[in-house]
């Protein structure tokens, strides 16, 4: 953003040309002189990164006092930097730092923290650096991008340092719920409950895990808790609606996984439950059709055609339904045929290959 309010690529295309004269005539002198020619192209690209360097303190000046307008910690960009510039030297590009278009140094941290002086930037009153959520979305993606074996130990070192901190366990239970651990999750997400629930940020993934574990009762006690506070959350109501499945209570669970789709109709999972809910019912049309919305969701293009062919057998005719379906099918078919024969030529190159060998 900063680079955009500060016009830096017309600028840099005015300046462009005669970088690239010099460019040019570093061309012209490699066909005498290789070496002369070299130095002159150089010459021209380390002019142009010099110029690109200057816009780089421009842009950080710029960008610095839009994040404290917009409510955020100005200290964070430094932050950040520092951090690049410790991959940096674990990582080497392999290329001289001049060479490099966005340079990160130093110099260019210590410029940051000079301008938050200087214009004496800080976030706004009332305006919290960080969401409270964030120490959890951050132990998710660690979760995620690490291997167990390094990320577990981490957060239950966390945990064991400061066992009675209910925010400690709590993110040992992401973890753990994360990487599949249910039982050990479980363990950890009820001494958070215990030790006070982070005023009820604990039953959304408790309830959850409770679910997975089959156990309905619980699971549907933390989950209406959870919503009672959080009506619009509609994984909250998914995860209900399959708990109340579980104990075979099929009409409340259909309402809950309608009530998740009216929330958000992209959820894959909800579309599904909904559609076998819907059959098991009875209704075939609207089940058929939910199970297409669903494996369209997942890219299941050839499963979804067919399960929309399926609906337009059992839909009303003439109904707005069925010319909703039948606009799905016109769109599907060709995608489908395109994706067989892909499959067939395949096929068919590969037998070829292996013949010819």
């Amino acid at each position: 953003m900063g680079h955009v309010r500060g016009h830096h690529i017309v600028r840099q295309q005015e300046k462009g040309q005669v970088w690239s004269a010099a460019a040019l005539l570093g061309l012209l002198l490699s066909a005498v002189n290789p070496v002369a020619g070299a130095a002159g192209i150089a010459a021209a690209e380390t002019a142009q990164l010099k110029f690109s360097r200057e816009f780089e303190q421009e842009a950080d000046f710029l960008g610095l006092r839009t994040m404290s307008t917009a409510g955020y910690d100005p200290h964070a960009m430094g932050t950040f930097f520092k951090t690049l510039l410790t991959e940096q030297r674990i990582n080497p590009a392999g290329v001289p730092a001049y060479m490099l278009t966005h340079p990160v140094t130093e110099d260019r941290v210590s410029h940051v923290e000079t301008t938050i002086s200087a214009q004496k930037l800080k976030t706004p009153a009332g305006r919290p650096a960080a969401a409270i959520e964030l120490p959890e979305a951050q132990a998710v993606a660690r979760a995620i991008a690490d291997p167990p074996d390094v990320v577990i130990p981490r957060f239950r070192r966390l945990a064991e340092e400061k066992p009675d901190d209910a925010e400690r366990q709590f993110l040992l239970g992401r973890v753990y719920q994360t990487v599949g651990q249910l039982e050990a999750a479980r363990g950890a997400l009820e001494k958070c409950r215990d030790l006070g629930g982070l005023g009820g940020r604990v039953d959304r993934p408790l309830g959850s895990v409770y679910e997975a574990l089959k156990e309905p009762a619980k699971a549907r006690e933390a989950l209406e808790r959870h919503l009672t506070k959080h009506p619009d959350d509609a994984f909250a109501h998914t995860q209900l609606g399959k708990a109340l499945s579980d104990v075979d209570q099929g009409g409340a669970a259909l309402t809950e996984f309608q009530r998740a789709l009216s929330l958000d109709p992209d959820s894959e999972e909800a579309q599904r439950l909904t559609g076998l809910a819907l059959g098991r019912k009875g209704d075939e049309a609207e089940g058929f059709y939910h199970l297409a919305l669903s494996s369209r969701l997942r890219g299941e293009l050839e499963q979804a055609l067919s399960q929309f062919q399926q609906t337009d057998r059992r839909v009303t005719p003439g109904s707005a339904r069925q010319a909703e379906v039948e606009r799905a099918i016109a769109e599907l078919e060709p995608l489908v045929r395109e994706r067989a024969r892909e499959r067939q030529e395949r096929r068919r190159t590969g037998r070829r290959g292996f013949g010819a060998r």
